[in-house]
């Protein structure tokens, strides 16, 4: 006959559900510990060693990648209460761990002891400083960029429907454009850049065209 009392295994039963869930939350929650560890590291890089450069920038991305460890901390902590974000957290926690490390690694290989040389290996305060400083270069660039191609992509479009349509409508405009169609249509696109510079009066409608 067992020794053990009903209320007494019940409680057994409780405390082993309640160490395997414990158990279950340190396993889950040490990639995200990890991961606020290596964006630490990351931060500490910046601030503990002086830059070989003048980059105004190292400060404020030390800031962010502290920022981002304490999110990494809590999100996975935390991430019974914080529903689908604490569980996406939890799943890209290796991720951010591994990025963190390169980035702690890329700082000390460049800003601080410069063991890759410059301007080919830019630290990445170097990086963050071009996107904050010459933003508007970079709009006005894109801008032009979406022009470029809006403009070609609608002469393209136009050009190829009215050629298509004409090569089924007619058997005579096919005779005469179907071979030129099949000569042109193997070149690379590239081969026919000295060509567009040299017919065109522009950078910008050779670009577009």
């Amino acid at each position: 006959m067992s020794t053990y009392s009903l209320p007494d295994t019940g409680l057994a039963n409780a405390r082993g559900v309640r160490t395997t869930a414990a158990r279950d939350w340190v396993k889950a929650s040490a990639s995200g510990v990890v991961a606020g560890v290596s964006w630490i590291a990351f931060g500490l890089s910046c601030l503990i060693w002086d830059d070989v450069g003048d980059w105004s920038r190292t400060h404020e991305v030390a800031v962010g990648a502290f920022a981002i460890a304490a999110v990494a901390l809590a999100g996975t902590l935390g991430a019974d209460h914080l529903g689908k974000f604490g569980r996406g957290l939890r799943q890209r926690a290796p991720w951010l761990s591994v990025l963190g490390l390169f980035l702690a690694l890329w700082e000390v290989a460049t800003a601080k002891f410069s063991w890759l040389p410059l301007p080919f290996f830019p630290p990445p305060q170097a990086i963050v400083e071009v996107y904050t400083d010459d933003l508007p270069k970079l709009l006005d660039s894109v801008i032009a960029s979406v022009k470029l191609q809006f403009g070609g992509y609608v002469i393209g479009a136009t050009v190829g429907f009215l050629t298509g349509v004409s090569i089924g409508w007619s058997r005579s405009i096919g005779y005469w454009v179907h071979p030129v169609l099949r000569f042109i249509g193997p070149l690379p696109a590239t081969a026919w850049l000295p060509i567009a510079f040299f017919m065109f009066p522009s950078s910008w409608s050779a670009s577009t065209s």
